[in-house]
């Protein structure tokens, strides 16, 4: 099975659940953190999985391509990181959004002008 990005996001996210279900020891989970930062970046990390064909469980005719427990689980973790990322960036772009409207709501209040009291 071939699934190109965003289909194959979301197939990642859902297929990593399970096959990391057990949960992983703290050997594991250190070696997982080690893969992600020797990547860079959890998108590095991403584009080098798929870059050097992991598979995610054994196949006898791609042998050595299958992602070790540590690998398997960086890869769920980076999936996650990215989503958060993106979660984020969304988020601050409705927030960049909100400022820049309160900013012309502060200039038309800011040249508005007061009429004088009728009394004074």
């Amino acid at each position: 099975l071939v699934l190109a990005d965003r289909d194959a996001r979301a197939f990642l996210n859902r297929a990593m659940v399970h096959l990391n279900e057990k949960g992983a020891s703290r050997r594991t989970l250190t070696d997982a953190v080690s893969l992600l930062s020797d990547a860079g970046t959890a998108d590095d990390y991403l584009r080098h999985t798929a870059a050097h064909g992991r598979t995610l469980g054994a196949r006898k005719d791609m042998p050595g391509r299958a992602l070790v427990p540590a690998g398997a689980l960086a890869l769920e973790m980076a999936l996650h990181e990215e989503q958060e990322r993106r979660i984020l960036e969304g988020e601050l772009a409705l927030l960049e959004t909100a400022w820049r409207e309160a900013e012309e709501i502060a200039a038309i209040a800011d040249k508005l002008t007061l009429a004088p009291d009728a009394k004074g």
